[in-house]
């Protein structure tokens, strides 16, 4: 889930942290920034991952969660250990609920008969977009 990938470090010090308080998720991230924030800039942090959290839908999420951690453990643990297929496809329906962006880019090119132009405009495109 985005919110576990954006809030890693507090996720590792509580696996479940969507479910604490909103003074516990102050005192981490107070501890996780060593201090350097705030109290203002802690609490807006800890109200931005308050307000995410209560978006998210935990109760599919719990138990998938701990498929894949049990999937990864045994692949970290023994590279030849096999994973039940029954987790397998729990962990392929947990790649179906995550969020794919495609991005389209559409360019308007202008009416000229200089080639010039147009190669200039597509080695920009290239240069910074690839």
């Amino acid at each position: 889930m985005g919110i576990e990938d954006a809030y890693e470090d507090l996720f590792n010090l509580n696996r479940n942290a969507q479910n604490m308080s909103n003074e516990d998720v102050k005192n981490k991230l107070k501890t996780l920034t060593q201090g350097q924030k705030s109290d203002r800039v802690i609490e807006q942090m800890a109200m931005t991952f308050r307000s995410l959290c209560s978006y998210a839908d935990w109760s599919i999420h719990e138990g998938q969660r701990t498929d894949i951690n049990n999937i990864n453990e045994n692949i970290n643990n023994d590279e030849n250990t096999s994973v039940p297929i029954s987790n397998i496809s729990k962990a392929e329906k947990i790649d179906d609920l995550k969020m794919n962006l495609h991005y389209n880019i559409q360019i308007h090119l202008p009416e000229t008969t200089n080639m010039a132009v147009y190669d200039a405009i597509f080695q920009s495109l290239k240069k910074h977009l690839l």
